[in-house]
């Protein structure tokens, strides 16, 4: 919804998404040793940009919202050396744990 929600090296970002709409996309990939009769899709609709959402433009999408995804907009934040993300929840590795 027109906000980079991820920044990192490239090899790490394909390892270790932070952000969930990272890892919905990466998932989204056609796999060519898989045969799919469909791609995985991220469930929902993208945000009326004519009136965004009041916080995270992908809570209503995302697995891991919670109520602050809601009303506070996240910035986009140094989680790691070289690694930003604009997700409440990262790392995301906690939410494993």
């Amino acid at each position: 919804a027109g906000e980079i929600v991820e920044k990192a090296p490239v090899d790490a970002l394909f390892e270790a998404p932070q952000h969930p709409y990272t890892i919905g996309l990466l998932g989204s990939l056609p796999r060519l040793h898989e045969r799919r009769d469909r791609l995985a899709a991220i469930a929902g609709a993208v945000p009326d940009m004519t009136a965004p959402p009041q916080g995270c433009r992908f809570a209503a999408r995302c697995p891991f919202a919670q109520p602050s995804c809601r009303t506070a907009r996240p910035a986009l934040v140094e989680i790691a050396p070289g690694r930003f993300t604009r997700c409440l929840r990262a790392p995301l590795e906690r939410l494993a744990a």
